[in-house]
């Protein structure tokens, strides 16, 4: 009896002084021109001891050849608090830093070192080559051996050979800023079950990373010849995705945020690398029909993992394209983002999303938390639920949009225009403002927009002005408000409008292969086009 109380008081007591860990997550390498990168702390690299939550992330510089910059935004250098588990490092020169995160919570305090090396910009190859795949390959962290793929290379898929079972699996496989790697189609059109980069999903180990790669689904000038059921760019950073094509996919088309194995048992050894850390992603001109989950998946909707004690983490990035694709007939969302600072989907034509009637899901465009940017020049046509989300963080600006009888198949009565509370933020980090502007409506099932700031976390008011209203068949008020601190103004009922065709014509964008625009879209959004 006296040794089993023994026991009980030494398990109490361990209990009691559980302190809580800390994980600064994997050491870096990053290449010049580019300087800056993510560091990323949360779940599931630290954890919690036996207390609430971790109630602090404290970032510092430990060492390195000149003072970095750490803030919540790259272009912004917004100051980090202690509410962040991640932060962006920017104004890296050559040489190797060390990085301290400190986590708190109610039992202590623990802390953690990782190195970012910075590597002088490489030498030009003037031994470029192709490379031909004829079947399926797995080499998801040892591509650039396996293949010996080098900066400039191009590695071509034999439409001749390949076939709609084959899967391509590709990882720790790096351009450069001068010379990117190519992946296109040759002979005749490709149809293959997937191309997958960085994808941590399969269990695989090792560095499973990629960087400055170019997927270009164009045979001799013609674009979508690569038809894959999925493209899942998990774990890199400077990617395109352009003129390729996902008919009938198994899941969601095209994939960016990476996923945890359930299977294993600590996802710490699953992600060595995972999508938390995307910066410089273009994907446009592509058509995706028939998915059977989302169109495009840049992250989830929501999330409320304060205690960063459940199997579930979110992506971070930066720099997110999403412009020019036609997506038809999803199971879930149309397109869905989560997890970027600074993300622009514009002039993407959407039809039937949501056709599962997944509860929470079936919008067009669906702007998650975490998420900045702006939303505009998009033709949403025929959603099962909402025309979209704005869950957000940040500033979001929604502007410009033509939204199409969407809600078609809503029951319940839920907005066009959705712009949620914050209680959907594991970080905590507004405020947020939202301004809807200058948008079209046809036809929508009841209520056109509602939304709630969350005055706990500090919301800004949200601004709805100058849009339109086309009801065709009558209805109620064509919008409604739950959030007493939203600013209405200029708002029109219209008879008829100039309707866009469908889909949109294309427009200029940034992509990896050139620069247009870029500097433009990156002036406080202000943004000019042009039709090509």
């Amino acid at each position: 009896m006296q040794l089993r109380f023994f026991i009980i008081l030494i398990l109490i007591s361990q209990f009691a002084n559980a302190q809580p860990t800390a994980n600064a997550g994997i050491d870096q390498t990053i290449i010049l021109p580019m300087n800056y990168c993510v560091l990323y702390g949360g779940f599931p690299y630290s954890r919690k001891s036996s207390a609430t939550a971790i109630s602090s992330f404290s970032w510092s510089q430990v060492s390195g050849p000149n003072t970095a910059t750490l803030s919540r935004r790259l272009d912004t250098f917004q100051t980090i608090n202690t509410s962040d588990s991640v932060v962006f490092v920017s104004g890296l020169i050559q040489g190797t830093y060390t990085f301290r995160l400190q986590v708190t919570d109610a039992n202590g305090t623990s802390q953690d070192d990782m190195q970012v090396i910075v590597q002088a910009a490489p030498a030009l190859n003037t031994n470029t080559k192709s490379i031909t795949l004829t079947n399926g390959v797995y080499h998801p962290n040892n591509a650039q051996t396996a293949l010996n793929v080098n900066r400039g290379d191009t590695i071509f898929l034999d439409g001749a050979l390949l076939d709609s079972t084959d899967n391509i699996d590709l990882g720790n496989i790096h351009g450069s800023a001068a010379q990117p790697i190519y992946i296109m189609p040759k002979n005749v059109p490709v149809k293959i079950r997937s191309l997958s980069l960085g994808n941590s999903g399969l269990g695989a180990t090792g560095d499973i990373r990629f960087s400055y790669i170019i997927i270009d689904g164009r045979l001799n000038g013609t674009p979508h010849s690569i038809n894959s059921k999925q493209y899942a760019l998990y774990s890199g950073h400077h990617v395109e995705l352009a003129y390729c094509r996902s008919d009938y996919s198994f899941q969601t088309a095209i994939h960016i945020a990476g996923y945890m194995e359930k299977a294993k048992t600590d996802a710490r050894d699953l992600l060595k690398f995972p999508a938390m850390n995307r910066v410089g992603y273009y994907i446009h001109d592509n058509i995706v029909n028939l998915p059977a989950e989302e169109g495009f998946y840049g992250g989830p909707t929501s999330l409320t993992n304060q205690g960063w004690d459940t199997t579930k983490y979110h992506p971070r990035g930066d720099s997110l394209f999403v412009y020019n694709n036609i997506i038809t007939n999803t199971g879930r969302d149309g397109i869905q983002v989560g997890g970027f600072n600074r993300a622009w989907i514009f002039n993407n034509s959407t039809d039937n999303n949501g056709r599962n009637g997944v509860g929470g899901q079936g919008s067009a465009i669906n702007l998650g938390t975490l998420t900045t940017g702006r939303i505009y020049n998009n033709y949403m046509r025929k959603s099962w639920r909402n025309g979209s989300f704005l869950n957000g963080y940040g500033t979001i600006v929604y502007e410009n949009n033509y939204l199409d009888s969407c809600a078609f198949f809503e029951t319940s009565g839920n907005a066009i225009v959705y712009v949620n509370s914050s209680q959907h933020n594991p970080e905590r980090t507004p405020p947020r403002t939202v301004t809807v502007q200058g948008n079209y409506f046809r036809n929508p099932y009841s209520s056109l927009f509602t939304g709630l700031s969350a005055k706990d976390f500090g919301d800004n008011s949200t601004t709805f002005r100058n849009n339109f209203i086309w009801r065709p068949n009558g209805g109620s008020d064509w919008y409604y408000f739950s959030d007493p601190q939203v600013s209405i103004s200029g708002n029109q009922s219209v008879s008829n409008i100039n309707w866009p065709s469908w889909p949109l014509p294309r427009v200029c964008g940034p992509t990896l292969m050139g620069t247009e625009c870029v500097n433009v879209f990156r002036k406080k959004f202000k943004v000019k086009m042009r039709i090509r």
